[in-house]
């Protein structure tokens, strides 16, 4: 079955748009995805993000200036995983629900608030790659840093960046009936679909998704530049005799930093290129084709495992 003929008619009289029914492998690509593996990788992330947390309220982990980052981004990827369960349960399905404060919640923030989590993680690798950076460079500066003034305010500032960037989110959702007086049905117009998949090109053209979407992960790719350049730089001095071993710890460091901005920037691309090419909804669709929801299914899960897995090497570090 098709999406054009997965139409159900309903009386006009309702002033309701009709039903929309997710063809079988559409159906089938989502069960698979989000109600089997992605079951899997919540459990998984819950455990580890969880176990991470634990570790660092150790005394050893307490001296680490990184130690705030690592608490910060166990517990937002904690929480990612426990907004994720919805999605598992009936989110998967369709957009269409029988209750409306299901359809009211999907809309709203079953895609909002795991992407303000998503981004809170994002913005904190950010800020480690950037001290990694300013370490390599200047260790001066990177004494600065290091105080715990600066982190809070790093995190408050953070916390209002992501809070802003869901805002238009907000704007653009709604919570529409579907069917007839018979068979009352509520659709879920989540702000990210509206926003984005609607146009592919609307994400060059929109301020909110050019300084909270694109500068983030351009900010990303600029820092690992400068991280494989000074590293490149450091790899003779750690050949020759005069390299101490604190310098020889800051450079596995950096090592380390860059592994986890690479890892992060792969694990987004497909979301990112299917935004930008594959995502194709009409007015009323809430599921694209069988091949485009497969798309956007690995690149949710690879967001996910690397949600589950990203801290470890952090706590390498």
């Amino acid at each position: 079955m098709s999406v054009n003929e997965s139409y159900i008619p309903a009386n006009n009289s309702s002033g309701c748009a009709p039903i929309l029914v997710v063809p079988d492998d559409v159906a089938w690509v989502r069960w698979l995805a989000y109600q089997v593996i992605l079951s899997i990788f919540i459990c998984i992330g819950c455990i580890t993000n969880g176990f991470c947390i634990y570790v660092t309220y150790r005394p050893n982990m307490k001296q680490l200036y990184l130690n705030s980052y690592i608490r910060v981004i166990s517990a937002s990827d904690f929480i990612t995983c426990l907004l994720h369960i919805p999605w598992t349960t009936t989110y998967y399905k369709s957009c269409i629900f029988d209750s409306y404060a299901t359809a009211f919640y999907r809309a709203y923030f079953g895609t909002t608030l795991p992407s303000f989590t998503r981004s809170f993680t994002l913005c904190m690798v950010l800020w480690i790659s950037y001290d990694r950076l300013i370490a390599m460079w200047s260790f001066k500066k990177f004494q600065h840093v290091k105080t715990n003034n600066v982190i809070l305010i790093r995190l408050l500032g953070t916390f209002m960046y992501c809070l802003f960037a869901c805002i238009p989110l907000w704007v653009y959702a709604s919570v529409d009936c579907v069917g007839d007086s018979h068979n009352l049905l509520w659709m879920s117009n989540g702000g990210y679909v509206n926003n984005i998949h609607t146009n592919c090109f609307l994400i060059i053209r929109s301020i909110r998704d050019v300084l909270f979407r694109v500068l983030p992960n351009v900010l990303l790719v600029v820092f690992g530049v400068g991280l494989i350049v000074a590293v490149a730089k450091k790899i003779q001095d750690i050949k020759g005799p005069t390299m101490n071993q604190s310098s020889v710890k800051g450079f596995h460091h950096t090592i380390m930093v860059l592994s986890i901005n690479i890892s992060y920037i792969l694990s987004s691309l497909p979301l990112i290129i299917g935004g930008l090419f594959f995502f194709r909804r009409e007015n009323g669709e809430c599921f694209g084709t069988a091949t485009s929801e497969a798309w956007t299914a690995f690149g949710v899960l690879l967001r996910s495992f690397w949600h589950d897995f990203g801290v470890f090497f952090i706590i390498a570090l």
